[in-house]
């Protein structure tokens, strides 16, 4: 799983780059995993009310094009039944009024052409709400995943605003959770230093343990734990 955080200026900026969505698509693609699972979170400074982010495939032209559709092709058409199984409303909800800017519609075709799906209004303690990501009350601030990455969200929150953190924005906090996988170790020509044993300083060894005990213990717990937690906020 790829994760990638994103600052996208205001449309009106002097900083403003017609091709921010190309180069993120750009350089999503070339870190993609090979389970083509993605997360995208940050300030993308797009409006998109309930905007769809997704394609439902026309039958008729998928019924013509049966015969050349493999089930690669079949299963990004069809992406979007992902939410329908893991109970993840389609419809989104946003507590943003206002119409959707040029970059809210560049967001969702984004979304559109790289089978990610915003999270906001869709999970968490924000399902059924889509909360405004600032306190203008606006939503431009986003955390889009691949549609099976729903599944690992255990938590999805709007934070209410606090100026100590930022003038206009509010905080996305998101807890991830998944099973640890092992994870294997590239062979390397170097030769590593090996650390020799110093019979004479076990002492030191054992003292620094039993002031760190509690560090120690802790290590252990997480050592043994089937389950590592990943939280962003």
């Amino acid at each position: 799983m790829s994760i990638g955080c994103v600052y996208i200026p205001p449309e009106n900026s002097k900083y403003a780059s017609k091709d921010a969505f190309e180069e993120i698509e750009r350089e999503m693609v070339t870190l993609r995993d090979d389970e083509q699972l993605c997360s995208l979170i940050g300030d993308f400074n797009a409006r998109t009310g309930t905007l769809l982010d997704f394609v439902i495939p026309d039958e008729n032209l998928v019924e013509v094009l049966d015969e050349n559709l493999n089930d690669e092709i079949t299963d990004f058409l069809y992406d979007y039944q992902n939410l329908i199984s893991l109970k993840i409303p389609l419809k989104r909800c946003s507590e943003d009024k206002m119409r959707p800017n040029t970059q809210g519609y560049k967001l969702v075709e984004f979304c559109k052409r790289n089978n990610l799906y915003i999270t906001g209004g869709r999970t968490g303690s924000d399902k059924g709400i889509g909360k405004a990501t600032t306190k203008d009350n606006s939503l431009i601030d986003y955390f889009i995943v691949s549609s099976n990455l729903f599944k690992y969200i255990e938590e999805y929150e709007i934070i209410p605003f606090d100026a100590l953190f930022s003038d206009v924005h509010k905080r996305i906090h998101v807890k991830l959770t998944t099973e640890v996988t092992t994870i294997e170790k590239e062979k390397s020509s170097h030769k590593r230093k090996t650390i020799k044993w110093i019979e004479k300083d076990k002492h030191k060894f054992i003292e620094n343990i039993r002031k760190n005990e509690e560090k120690v213990l802790d290590l252990c717990n997480e050592i043994e734990s089937s389950k590592k937690k990943i939280i962003m906020i």
